[in-house]
């Protein structure tokens, strides 16, 4: 589920060593969060962009690569263009 998240809403910058994920509901982005954080053991920070929308992120090129390892291994369904640049990490 989380991944499919990903592949819609999520977004990954290499040089900015970030994975993030906008949705404009806060509680969706709590869950998002609190998701991450207990099955992934990974640290992300929720942040509001005023009026407009929730952004979860995940930052720092370990925790990056940590949470992409985990979303996209051995995933045989996603985003072509979303699982190409999870796998310039590695």
């Amino acid at each position: 589920f989380l991944r499919g998240v990903m592949d819609g809403d999520g977004y990954i910058r290499k040089n900015h060593r970030e994975v993030s994920i906008v949705t404009a509901s806060e509680i969706f982005a709590k869950q998002i969060q609190d998701f991450i954080i207990m099955n992934y053991k990974i640290n992300c920070t929720l942040r509001l962009v005023p009026n407009r929308y929730f952004i979860v992120g995940v930052y720092g090129k370990s925790q990056v690569e940590m949470f992409l390892k985990e979303l996209y291994e051995n995933a045989d369904t996603y985003l072509e263009r979303k699982y190409r640049n999870a796998m310039l990490y590695r």
